[in-house]
């Protein structure tokens, strides 16, 4: 499971640092991949701790990645929203 979620974030971002490399190469990309980083960080935390073997820490478990996805998600919409505010928008365009 850990690795299948690990999966789907990785093509996330290599299809948004394909995306955002034209038009804000360094804050978007940087900050998306320390979100991603940040996740997948936490995800291995709790496979290393055992939290997934624990049938009675598994709510706590879905809260818990609930929680993260929400985290990256709203990280993720606040570097679109600072895309297009960018000062310099467009100077990198092909």
């Amino acid at each position: 499971m850990g690795k299948l979620v690990c999966a789907i974030f990785l093509a996330a971002v290599v299809m948004q640092a394909n995306a955002w490399s034209v038009f804000h190469p360094i804050d978007g990309i940087g900050s998306l991949f320390r979100d991603v980083k940040s996740y997948v960080r936490d995800v291995n935390q709790w496979f290393r701790d055992g939290i997934i073997n624990r049938i009675s820490h598994f709510g706590n478990l879905i809260s818990h990645v609930k929680s993260r996805v929400a985290d990256l998600g709203k990280n993720v919409i606040s570097h679109v929203v600072n895309i297009f505010h960018w000062p310099h928008f467009g100077k990198y365009e092909i």
